[in-house]
């Protein structure tokens, strides 16, 4: 311990630095061996599989939102899972989707965008193409993913 007042002043400011490089370097770390920043993927549990289905079955509109309607999930027979899913969130600002009557197009209230849901036949298989801006890219995309006969939205 140091015997004068300087001293003492000088060992804490020293201290101090070295404890905030150790929490630095403990967030770095942390930061790129998860992951964070990097692309990294989440999973959100949408149902066991019998139960999706039967939900989408017995919609009226033939679309189902997950827990948070952040998400539409449609049925589509060429997905892996017999499922595809795309984000409600517009790419222009974000605002929250709508499907248009008859479900062919999902339309954002806030200026406009307009992108495609399913087609004539009614299959998804353009499902969050961009149609009308303003609007410059079509909608994120979600995987579903099977984990033995549980769904899982992946994004």
């Amino acid at each position: 311990m140091p015997s004068s007042r300087r001293s003492f002043l000088l060992w804490l400011g020293r201290s101090a630095a070295v404890g905030v490089a150790a929490l630095g370097g403990a967030f770095t770390w942390g930061f790129f061996t998860h992951g964070h920043g990097q692309g990294t993927r989440t999973r959100r549990y949408l149902g066991r599989r019998a139960d999706v289905l039967a939900r989408l079955h017995n919609s009226r509109e033939g679309f189902w939102l997950d827990s948070d309607n952040s998400a539409l999930i449609v049925a589509d027979p060429g997905a892996p899972t017999g499922l595809r899913a795309t984000s409600l969130a517009c790419t222009h600002l974000g605002c929250t989707l709508r499907p248009t009557a008859g479900n062919r197009s999902l339309e954002c209230p806030c200026h406009g965008s307009s992108f495609a849901f399913l087609g004539p036949d009614g299959q998804a298989t353009d499902l969050g193409r961009m149609l009308v801006g303003p609007a410059t890219r079509d909608l994120d995309r979600f995987a579903v993913v099977a984990v033995g006969d549980r769904l899982f939205l992946e994004a």
